[in-house]
């Protein structure tokens, strides 16, 4: 259930990050053009309807390869929609769960953030010990971006 919650997390999130991409358009007066299906844009996720698990569990099993190529976002979502459909399949009561979680789960905040963070970390984590692998492999250490970042002197 670790590749459910993640792949939730990365919808939710890629919903966020469509959001913020098309609140600058408007800003700079360009053209927007969505690349997650309704169901998961972040209006879904803000004010989720009653059917909401089955329209998310819908919008991605019909996300395929080609969708969103042009979209960053939604080709994170393409990648775990397989993962998080055949979770859904497997345990429906926990997919509903892990949902309703997500839900109440506030992107929109600095401290929502670092918890979604720190947990899709700790999901990655398990998940790459379970593997017999490291995190570092495929994250960046703290202490190695902080420096980084120091280094840059971002002001």
């Amino acid at each position: 259930m670790l590749g459910l919650l993640a792949g939730l997390l990365i919808a939710k999130w890629a919903a966020c990050d469509e959001s913020e991409r098309e609140a600058l358009a408007a800003f700079d007066e360009r053209a927007f053009s969505p690349g997650l299906p309704d169901a998961l844009r972040l209006s879904a996720w803000d004010a989720p309807s009653s059917n909401h698990a089955d329209a998310v569990a819908e919008a991605l099993g019909a996300m395929t390869t080609g969708n969103g190529a042009e979209d960053a976002s939604a080709c994170y979502v393409t990648r775990v929609a397989p993962l998080v459909i055949r979770a859904t399949e497997s345990s429906r009561e926990m997919y509903e769960r892990l949902l309703g979680w997500v839900h109440r789960l506030d992107l929109g905040t600095p401290d929502g953030r670092t918890l979604a963070a720190h947990l899709f970390d700790d999901v990655l984590r398990i998940t790459l010990d379970k593997q017999g692998k490291q995190i570092g492999e495929f994250v960046t250490p703290e202490p190695v971006a902080a420096l980084m970042l120091s280094l840059a002197n971002p002001k």
